[in-house]
């Protein structure tokens, strides 16, 4: 009996954990923005060439303390632009143009990575990117960029 009422609460408490909410497209992003009252975040990357994407995702985006704030805060959506053929071939066609489409509308100086955080029309709040210093402490940085504005 006390394992069956352990193993139930287990099961509550995981299920009571809010999920990351990841987007595949802009309209997917600000649907889900807007129903689950959340920011957009866009990470442009180049996840096979750009050093600061890779430290950008290491450090702090794949952290549980980043993970923990994003679940609750933001939808996140991810444009990468990988320059190795492999590389390339795991993304869909129909994804990279969408990722081409972000790229003309909110990073028109080609910078990598960026960080930009829409509201759920998907007006610009602030753009930023990777900083050295910890997942918590990234996540406190981008919750103030929301807040601020």
């Amino acid at each position: 009996m006390k394992k069956l009422t352990f193993i139930s609460l287990l099961l509550i408490s995981f299920n009571s954990i809010a999920q990351v909410s990841y987007a595949k497209d802009l309209n997917e992003a600000k649907t889900l923005a807007s129903k689950e009252g959340k920011t957009i975040m866009i990470v442009f990357s180049g996840s096979d060439w750009c050093v600061p994407c890779m430290r950008l995702e290491k450090e702090i985006l794949s952290q549980p303390a980043f993970e923990n704030f994003e679940a609750k805060k933001i939808v996140l959506l991810k444009a990468d632009f990988p320059s190795r053929n492999k590389n390339k071939k795991l993304i869909s066609q129909k994804q990279q143009a969408s990722n081409a489409k972000l790229f003309e509308k909110y990073n028109q100086k080609g910078i990598f990575p960026l960080v930009v955080l829409l509201n759920s029309e998907g007006k610009i709040i602030a753009e930023t990117s990777y900083k050295k210093m910890s997942s918590g402490d990234y996540a406190s940085y981008i919750d103030n960029l929301i807040s601020s504005k």
